[in-house]
């Protein structure tokens, strides 16, 4: 995760197809209520910390690099095993 990533930001990096019958598909953007709802969880539970510098956002804090360092992990054990 880059550093000072905003509601918006992931708003547009989870966005999807806005499908209108015969017309050209549009893009829509991801729901930023919901983002931001995760985003609070996710302070909380001290994963993520509001970024410091000069357009704000988040950005993940030690612990939160640890424990997706040790899930990411865990998934690569897995696939390799699956594979072989």
């Amino acid at each position: 995760m880059k550093q000072g990533i905003g509601v918006k930001t992931f708003g547009k990096m989870y966005c999807g197809k806005y499908r209108r019958g015969v017309r050209p598909v549009h893009v829509s953007t991801g729901s930023r209520g919901l983002i931001r709802h995760i985003l609070h969880q996710l302070e909380k539970m001290k994963l993520v910390e509001a970024h410091s510098g000069a357009k704000g956002g988040r950005c993940l804090t030690s612990q939160g690099r640890r424990d997706l360092d040790l899930i990411a992990g865990r998934v690569s054990a897995a696939s390799n095993a699956d594979a072989l």
